[in-house]
C-alpha cells in the first residue's frame, strides 16, 4: 500500500492520504478494543494498524521531501530524529498505561493521540488577512 499512499502524497494530496491513513489507524484501535477476544478481529485491527501507521510515515516523507530539495538530507534526519524521540515517548506513555490499566488504558491511550493527530490534519487551515489602513 506504500506507493498508493507515496502517489496520493506525490499529486498533491497529502492531505488526503494522511487522513485515509490515520482513519485507518482509529478503525484499526476500535476494532481491537470492541473486539479484543477475537483473533480474527485482532488479525485485521493488526493489518490496518501496520498500513496505517507506514501510510502515514511514506507520506510525511512524501511531504518534507516537497520543503527544499537543497537540504532533504538535513530535513530527513530532523524528520527521523524526531519520529523516533516521539515514538519512544509514546511507548513509555504506552508502558505507564499498560502497568496502571492494561490493554484497556492502552487503547485507549492510541486512540487519544490518533484523534489528536486526525484532528490536526483535518483542521481548517487559517490564512491571516492583511489590512490596509490608507
Amino acid at each position: 500500500m506504500a506507493p498508493v499512499f507515496g502517489k496520493l502524497a506525490d499529486q498533491g494530496n497529502s492531505q488526503r492520504s494522511l487522513t485515509l491513513a490515520i482513519s485507518m489507524v482509529i478503525a484499526s484501535l476500535v476494532i481491537a478494543k470492541i473486539a479484543s477476544n477475537s483473533a480474527l478481529a485482532i488479525a485485521v485491527a493488526v493489518l490496518l494498524l501496520d498500513v496505517g501507521v507506514q501510510a502515514t510515515q511514506v507520506t510525511n516523507v512524501a511531504r518534507i521531501y516537497t520543503l527544499d530539495a537543497q537540504s532533504n538530507s538535513r530535513i530527513n534526519t530532523v524528520y527521523m530524529t524526531t519520529y523516533f524521540i516521539g515514538g519512544s515517548i509514546g511507548t513509555s506513555i504506552g508502558l505507564f498505561c499498560w502497568n496502571l490499566g492494561g490493554w484497556n488504558l492502552v487503547t485507549w491511550q492510541m486512540l487519544f493521540f490518533t484523534a489528536m493527530a486526525f484532528f490536526i490534519i483535518v483542521r481548517p487551515k487559517t490564512t491571516t488577512a492583511r489590512t490596509n489602513n490608507h
